[in-house]
């Protein structure tokens, strides 16, 4: 019985510096962010430039919500606060999720407007029949880079002049004008990336 009791003091030791150590580390790296994001605000503040303030706000409930968390669990490591570590567990738990989702959050929106920026600058090169050389030549590049033919509506944007790019190479994934070119519309190419273009028309 006393050598279980032993080793069960051996191990709450042996745990009990290194949780100190990482969470003194955690709590300085939550600092330092904190400090960053004041130094970052401060500087939108004076340059006039416009944040959404729930971003920031949320930024500041974060670094300040992880710096009290660990202050809490090397407190409850110190001094045996059974209670201190399970709202430290609770509360890491919970930025952990809200850290995850607002990241995954962010990396949508940014996508999202990408794909708008991209669908106007394709939408600017029409109509491809016009007198722009350069929008020509452009996309001339991408149909033989990818392998696609028009923009918004195929081949069928290029009226009754369909340029050489626009031959087809792949049974199964042309159309007959009569001559042969690529089904696939070059801003689908475009938005949903080379690589996944190019797995369609193998398919």
């Amino acid at each position: 019985m006393q050598k279980s009791s032993v080793v069960v003091v051996a191990d709450k030791t042996s745990l009990k510096r290194p949780f100190i150590f990482a969470n003194a580390v955690h709590m300085a790296l939550c600092f330092f962010m904190l400090r960053l994001t004041v130094i970052w605000h401060r500087d939108l503040i004076q340059t006039g430039k416009m944040v959404p303030s729930i971003s920031v706000a949320m930024m500041y409930v974060i670094e300040v919500g992880c710096l009290l968390l660990s202050v809490l669990g090397v407190f409850g490591a110190c001094k045996g606060k059974r209670w201190c570590l399970i709202l430290y567990a609770a509360g890491m738990a919970a930025a952990s999720q809200t850290i995850i989702i607002r990241t995954a959050l962010s990396y949508q929106d940014v996508y999202e407007k990408r794909v708008v920026r991209e669908e106007s600058k394709l939408l600017a090169m029409m109509p491809l029949t016009g007198p722009n050389k350069a929008n020509r030549t452009l996309l001339h590049n991408i149909q033989e880079e990818l392998e696609c033919c028009g923009l918004i509506e195929g081949y069928k944007d290029w009226g009754a002049s369909i340029p050489a790019s626009c031959n087809c190479h792949y049974p199964g994934k042309c159309v007959s004008i009569p001559n042969i070119a690529y089904f696939h519309q070059c801003n689908q190419c475009i938005l949903q990336q080379n690589l996944k273009c190019r797995n369609n028309k193998k398919k």
